[in-house]
């Protein structure tokens, strides 16, 4: 495999949007189902939208930098960011059921924050995180 698309974006919620496409896009190359593609497009800009909202906040000249690699069947998308890491009490409490606490009949009860990890955790084959050395890596697999 080789890397086909690495871009840097100032870490600005305007830009999100094309990273995501452009993300969506490699993932058809490598042959990704229609629903997969969505979930790639989404989770992908949630990653990007955490970094920039939780990570870089108070760093106005912060840049968020974006890989992809495919090859056939599967798409792997690091983003990564020199900011704040992801708490380990956070990282800890993700889980597919956290998706279904609520009832639907209660939706002024929902979150209306905090389902960022959640969702890439429903919408990846496989996630992780690491923070070595400064730099917060978020490491997203589609299959």
């Amino acid at each position: 495999m080789s890397w086909t698309l690495l871009t840097r974006i100032a870490a600005d919620l305007s830009a999100v949007g094309e990273v995501g496409r452009e993300m969506k896009e490699l993932g058809n190359r490598a042959g990704l189902s229609a629903d997969v593609l969505i979930g790639v497009e989404l989770a992908v800009c949630e990653a990007i939208n955490n970094a920039i909202v939780h990570a870089v906040k108070d760093s106005p000249d912060a840049w968020i930098s974006i890989s992809g690699e495919f090859s056939s069947g599967e798409l792997v998308v690091l983003v990564m960011d020199e900011g704040s890491p992801v708490p380990e009490d956070v990282l800890a409490g993700v889980s597919q059921e956290n998706l279904n606490q609520e009832p639907a009949s209660e939706i002024e009860n929902l979150r209306t924050s905090g389902w960022g990890l959640d969702m890439i955790d429903a919408l990846c084959a496989e996630w992780s995180f690491q923070s070595i050395d400064g730099l917060n890596t978020f490491r997203l697999v589609f299959r």
